[in-house]
């Protein structure tokens, strides 16, 4: 175990092989002390070969610089979420959050989430005074919340000076890697991997320890350490003083050997203690010691301490003793025999189990020492994998499939802990884990509770990932069972609605959701009630029912006790309330915000896309689709991006820029998709649009027909969605299409027939129909309805169809007219493209407009930010933090460091400090 970072200190001896590395370091530090953006600097090597020593050097130069310097360290084994940034906040004698604050985070302890996003506010709220570093050290042992955090909050704090030092030995992908990948495009990296060091490096290092250069015998012992330094110095400490010349590759057998030596000259209970304090690992009690040996007193260890102390083998922090060196405790611990450190193990498992609170670091130990067939680490290992499910998801799911692994199915725990480790796992979003276990648990012939408990918890997970087919199977199997109980049928006839809401014929899903949906009332299972809702509103939604799915969406919302439901905010959508929509995702930003960042929650700022792009606000619905995608990239989780990029993609094309929406399809293609449909037909809706921008009207009719015929399998919300309709039947008339023409105008008529209150549906059907027909007085009926609709992208198609229907008609006043129109909606919602298509049709009528020459937004300064990154910019420059400028403009922080990423890149900008001397400089502020 390293001892912690002496901050301030500019360590025992000078650093010997490392300036360059140094140099570099420094280098990144002056940067961000003069322009004020951080930067995330990974230190890789092995074990001993200089790490520590170099991050203590950066750390004191960064304090002279001016830099807040917090410390943290990863452990290997189990550990508290958060640990080793938690532990940095804390540490040193000027720690970069006050006690106060910092007992502050506690209430977050469950809710892992909004405990990173607390730690980035505290941060970022540092930097306003001070540039700050971050090292944090051992982070090949970083726990997944910590690994999370590194890829997170680097990228939020890009334009502060926060420096993020991370060593971490050579392992690829691991959570330094990860951090250094995820921060790449934002900010400042570097990634430094440090050698063994030369060999007048090492002889310096003797020089330093015994004032002479080192002689022709301690030469050819010092080349036996490899070029490490920590075994320089532990040769030159005596710690193999007595060994003859041996060849290198023998090195680790050597330090076995000089360890054991060393200790040989200790009292025996010093011995002992070193030896029961290896088991417990790097850091360790004396209590914990005692309880192993168990024929020692806790006074009588504590006795023979000083010599362990004093002979560099420990460090005493007061409370906590810890092995100087993670090299030194390895070789302690592969001295002991192995059946000696398995009991030890074993006594140690129980020991904490058994001390509240302690199952984690138990569970550490259970699985080290038990055999098939140990009933109570099977115990242990099921508490901690409980206990830690909501926080550290992985870990609990490798402790609950650990705990099963080691029972067989005739064990009386096997059938309990396999439904745990099920759950679990689909919780963690392995789901095909997760069906694996529970194929195990069915083969048993489980009854038929069981059986239908398993189903319930792969039934979302399974939906999530499209693997419908696969739920389905399980359920009709099950269903031939004589043993079911009333209960367990219902639950299963739920579940089988919800695998058929995507199916070409969508009655047989809907009668069997609304009896299981009757039976379930009767019975009083919420559950089953629940997952019935639940198919009932996908499938309405999907056969394009709108009002009925609101209505089933909003049972469900009401069942479940939540104040907003996303599929409810979705569907108000639909129906034209949009007042409805914004009410429920304020509420939503808003609770979800209170304690964190709602960015993490990737759905809520997918339905916020979906709510500004209708309403014709391609700027704000551009940010949100972009907070979807960065927060569905933190989380791993990637069910909504597709869509995120299929909006991205329209938004680029409205803008004209035609290069920018295929580099979103080719994105789009390379998302990990799902096998239920849905990612398919959003890149179809991609690749007919660019096709018909492209100009290649063959293949968008081809892909158009794939979307709207009545022969396709799959049924889908999107398959309605109306301007991807008024796409389709352009295509249509371009091509000449009949039979699209036919399919695209009986889809949209059939919307209108299912929701005839709604002006969009209607508005819509009458503009396709016009289409269809090249009959203006259609069109201009269609403008009409469309006039009470507030989807002005929409409205803007169906006027500039109408101009030219006018314009075919011989109606040429009525045409500009239209056309005028048409451009000004259309500069008003930022579509500088088809403000272009505008501008092209007057002028080839004569007419020129102001505001066509004026759409045209600059990519460069002040004129090309949006309103709302000039408002997000104004406050940052004026000092306010993201979450204060979050709560100041009604926006989530995630969505505000969104827009001021966009703000640096516009303004030229790297940093806050920068774009507040700008925009002062500008006049801008």
């Amino acid at each position: 175990m390293k001892r912690p970072l002496a901050l301030g200190s500019s360590g025992p001896t000078p650093l010997r092989g490392r300036s360059q590395e140094l140099g570099q370091l420094l280098e990144v530090l002056r940067r961000a002390a003069r322009v004020g953006q951080g930067a995330v600097v990974v230190l890789s090597g092995e074990s001993g070969i200089g790490k520590t020593a170099l991050l203590q050097q950066a750390a004191s130069q960064a304090q002279r610089f001016g830099f807040a310097v917090g410390y943290g360290r990863a452990e290997e084994r189990l550990s508290i979420p958060l640990a080793p940034v938690l532990s940095s906040l804390r540490s040193g004698p000027a720690p970069l959050m006050s006690s106060g604050a910092f007992q502050g985070l506690a209430p977050l302890g469950d809710q892992p989430l909004w405990l990173v996003d607390a730690v980035g506010n505290a941060l970022e709220q540092t930097t306003s005074t001070r540039p700050v570093m971050l090292v944090l050290d051992d982070m090949h042992w970083a726990d997944q919340l910590s690994a999370f955090a590194l890829r997170v909050l680097p990228g939020r704090l890009a334009g502060t000076p926060t420096v993020w030092l991370l060593a971490t030995r050579p392992d690829l992908g691991g959570p330094a890697d990860e951090a250094l990948k995820a921060a790449a495009p934002e900010l400042p990296t570097l990634a430094l991997t440090l050698p063994p060091l030369s060999t007048e490096a090492v002889e310096q290092i003797a020089y330093d320890h015994t004032g002479a250069p080192p002689d022709a015998r301690l030469q050819a012992l010092l080349a036996g350490a490899s070029g490490s330094p920590f075994l320089a110095v532990e040769l030159l400490d005596g710690t193999l003083a007595e060994m003859s010349d041996t060849a290198p590759e023998a090195l680790p057998a050597q330090l076995l050997l000089g360890v054991r030596r060393r200790l040989s000259t200790m009292p025996p209970q010093a011995q002992l203690l070193t030896r029961t304090g290896a088991v417990l690992g790097r850091s360790f009690t004396v209590a914990d010691a005692a309880h192993l040996i168990g024929t020692v007193s806790i006074n009588e260890l504590l006795a023979s301490l000083d010599p362990l102390v004093h002979s560099g083998v420990l460090t005493d922090d007061g409370g906590v003793l810890t092995f100087r060196h993670d090299l030194l405790w390895q070789a302690v611990y592969e001295g002991i025999p192995a059946s000696q450190r398995r009991a030890w193990h074993r006594q140690a498992a129980q020991h904490l189990f058994d001390s509240q609170g302690r199952a984690v670091e138990a569970a550490a130990h259970a699985m080290v020492s038990a055999a098939p067939g140990d009933v109570e680490a099977v115990t242990i290992l099921r508490r901690a994998a409980l206990e830690v499910a909501a926080t550290m998801p992985m870990t609990a799911a490798e402790l609950a499939t650990c705990a099963v692994a080691l029972l067989t199915p005739q064990d009386p725990q096997w059938m309990e802990a396999a439904q745990e480790a099920i759950l679990i796992l689909a919780r963690s979003q392995q789901t095909q884990r997760a069906v694996s276990m529970a194929d195990q648990v069915l083969a048993q012939g489980p009854d038929a509770d069981i059986t239908t408990r398993v189903l319930s918890f792969l039934a979302r997970p399974l939906w999530a990932m499209g693997m419908l087919q696969q739920l389905r199977d399980r359920i009709d199997l099950t269903l031939v069972r004589d043993d079911l109980s009333e209960r367990a049928r219902v639950r299963l006839y739920a579940q089988q609605a919800l695998t058929d809401s995507h199916a070409r014929d969508l009655d047989l899903g809907r009668k069997t959701a609304q009896d299981a949906l009757t039976q379930a009332r009767e019975l009083g299972d919420a559950e089953a009630e629940e997952t019935a809702l639940w198919a009932l509103g996908e499938i309405e939604r999907n056969d394009g029912r709108n009002r009925q799915a609101l209505r089933y969406f909003e049972q469900l919302r009401q069942l479940r006790g939540e104040p907003y439901s996303v599929d409810e905010i979705l569907t108000f959508q639909l129906v034209d309330d949009y007042d409805a929509s914004s009410q429920q995702i304020r509420q939503a930003l808003d609770e979800a915000g209170a304690d964190g960042d709602v960015g993490l929650q990737v759905v809520l700022h997918f339905a916020h896309m979906w709510h500004q792009y209708s309403l014709g606000r391609i700027d704000e619905a551009e940010t949100s689709a972009l907070v979807a995608i960065k927060a569905g990239e933190e989380l791993q989780e990637y069910a909504f991006m597709t869509e995120a990029r299929l909006v991205l993609c329209r938004v680029a094309q409205l803008r004209g820029d035609t290069r920018s929406a295929r580099i979103h399809l080719e994105l789009a293609e390379d998302i990990p998709r799902s096998d239920d449909g849905t990612s398919a037909m959003m890149l179809l809706f991609m690749r007919a649009w660019l096709a018909e921008s492209e100009g290649d009207l063959d293949s968008a009719r081809i892909l158009a027909q794939q979307v709207v015929s009545e022969t396709i399998t799959f049924r889908h919300r999107c398959r309605w969605e109306a301007s991807w309709m008024v796409e389709a039947a352009r295509i249509a008339r371009r091509s000449a299409d009949q039979d699209l023409m036919r399919d695209v105008a009986c889809l949209a008529d059939t919307l209108a027939q299912r929701n005839p209150d709604v002006p969009t549906c209607r508005g819509t059907a009458a503009h396709i129909k016009g289409l269809a027909a090249g009959d203006w007085q259609l069109l201009e009926s269609a403008v009409t309805a469309l006039r009470d609709s507030p989807r002005i992208l929409l409205l803007a198609d169906a006027v500039c169809d109408y101009g030219q229907a006018m314009l075919a008609a011989g109606i040429r006043e009525k045409a500009v007219e239209a056309f005028d129109e048409a451009g000004i909606l259309f500069r008003q919602a930022g579509a500088v493209g088809e403000v272009r298509r505008m501008q092209a049709q007057l002028r080839q009528l004569g007419v020129r407009r102001r505001w066509a020459s004026a759409a045209d937004r600059p990519s460069r300064g002040w004129d090309a930010l949006t309103q709302s990154e000039k408002r997000v910019a104004q406050l940052i420059a004026q000092g306010y933090t993201n979450r204060a400028a979050a709560a100041e403009l009604l926006l989530s922080p995630n969505t505000v460091a969104t827009h001021l990423r966009a703000v640096f890149g516009k303004l030229g900008v790297k940093s806050r400090v920068q774009l507040a001397n700008v925009m002062r400089e500008s006049g801008w502020l």
